[in-house]
């Protein structure tokens, strides 16, 4: 069996203009080359239902930077039986950070270190809309958020991510980067421990698996740590020293994820 684990935001799609360009060709191509493609990301999980819809296929997938995975009843029913999974619609969830999280001290805190941080949930419509490019409707599913909180903090600012985080680990929380703003979670997830856990499933009945995972977001390292191959697009020249075990790929974005996959199916 193999498995691509792969981002959303800046990987499958156009980081600003949220264009799948020729993505969802790509995506197809790997499917028919027996590829299980999974997507993991910060982006929530009704977000995540739509954009399969959009793309015509229906698999698990890792919503909210690791806080949950959603798997779809059709294909694994038998992962209903698991203790701390439920479900919902048809699909069953499977959290893995608590369900009652101290959110608002996050809030408190994000907006100390950044007087007023637009986020998600607290930001009005119109703001939201110019700063994201998403519609109404768009952001409706976005805001819908079950464990996190992102904050509209462009990447490129300059951020003390480790003074942030320990303040935040006060409240059990994380903040991490994504390829353009700042997402803070529970300290006890991230992308790779629910890519660990995905793993651990799918190998009671899959002895043997191959996987693969696609980023380009500091968010994304933890998933590269826990997956056979890996492949970073950045519209850099160098990898960054953390995930030199990685290949880089020119641009970032959809070409970059074309080229990655064209890579992969030549294996």
């Amino acid at each position: 069996m193999k498995i691509l684990f792969s981002d959303i935001d800046g990987t499958l799609t156009n980081k600003f203009s949220h264009a799948f360009e020729d993505s969802g060709f790509y995506l197809d191509k790997l499917i028919k080359g027996g590829f299980t493609v999974v997507l993991a990301s910060s982006k929530t999980f009704e977000e995540i239902c739509f954009l399969q819809n959009q793309l015509g296929f229906s698999e698990m997938f890792i919503f909210e930077n690791g806080s949950g995975i959603a798997f779809p009843l059709d294909k694994y029913a038998n992962f209903e039986s698991i203790a701390t999974c439920f479900r919902e619609g048809q699909f069953i969830i499977c959290p893995l950070a608590p369900l009652s999280l101290p959110i608002n001290n996050w809030r408190r805190i994000m907006n100390f270190f950044f007087e007023n941080a637009p986020s998600l949930s607290s930001a009005n419509v119109e703001e939201l809309m110019t700063i994201t490019g998403l519609t109404k409707v768009a952001l409706k599913r976005a805001q819908n958020r079950k464990f996190t909180e992102t904050f509209l903090i462009n990447s490129s600012t300059a951020i003390n991510l480790q003074l942030i985080n320990r303040e935040l680990s006060k409240f059990q929380g994380v903040a991490e980067i994504g390829s353009r703003f700042l997402t803070v979670a529970h300290q006890g997830i991230s992308k790779g421990i629910a890519i660990k856990k995905v793993i651990a499933l799918l190998s009671e009945k899959n002895k043997q698996l191959s996987t693969f995972s696609i980023g380009d977001g500091l968010n994304d390292f933890t998933m590269f740590d826990e997956t056979d191959s890996c492949f970073f697009l950045s519209d850099e020249v160098r990898l960054p020293d953390q995930i030199n075990h990685c290949s880089l790929i020119n641009p970032g974005g959809p070409a970059g994820f074309a080229k990655a996959v064209e890579l992969l199916l030549a294996q």
